[in-house]
């Protein structure tokens, strides 16, 4: 996920080479779109936020216990 995260360029190549490498080790038809790529990134920057709050809020809880 930090690949396709740090990926932003245009055309998208190490996003799109990844993902025909997995595709390949898999024996699986793959083909994506400039659109299909910025869709992935944008949900792989959704998810990695979500998890970083998540993972604050319980630190932020333990902080709170301690005297």
């Amino acid at each position: 996920m930090s690949t396709i995260e740090g990926d932003t360029s245009p055309s998208s190549p190490p996003l799109r080479q990844g993902l025909r490498s997995k595709a390949l080790a898999e024996k699986v038809v793959f083909r994506t779109t400039l659109r299909g790529s910025v869709l992935l990134r944008e949900a792989c920057v959704c998810i990695s936020t979500r998890a970083a709050r998540l993972s604050a809020v319980g630190i932020g809880s333990l902080l709170e216990m301690v005297p």
